[in-house]
């Protein structure tokens, strides 16, 4: 539980996430159209990297099961080039569920959805 003063919010990451969090959720709410397509760009990493906290993963761990470099993972997180089947991988290496949410219908991917 934080208290931002006017904000309460509870947040589920490592404090090292939560001002990156609160950071883009600023600039998303802003009305500087550049910010708030660079963060949006950023968001995904940053949410990898959060649930990776989350699950007491390192991006290094996520690479050797991608089967790249560390640094190779690094340019990944750096430019935000994350596919669907790249989520679809990290979710399977989170043992986490990955869903659209389509008017209250889920519909799960999973390693089955990848190409052979």
């Amino acid at each position: 539980y934080r208290d931002y003063g006017h904000r309460h919010s509870l947040i589920a990451a490592e404090p090292a996430y939560i001002g990156t969090i609160i950071s883009i959720c600023q600039v998303i709410l802003s009305t500087n159209m550049e910010k708030r397509k660079k963060v949006l760009k950023m968001a995904v990493s940053e949410k990898i990297k959060a649930a990776l906290s989350l699950k007491g993963k390192k991006s290094i761990e996520l690479a050797s099961y991608y089967g790249i470099s560390p640094q190779s993972m690094r340019n990944k997180f750096n430019r935000g080039s994350f596919s669907a089947e790249d989520l679809i991988k990290i979710s399977d290496f989170l043992d986490a569920t990955l869903c659209l949410d389509v008017d209250g219908q889920k519909i799960t991917l999973d390693t089955n959805d990848l190409r052979k």
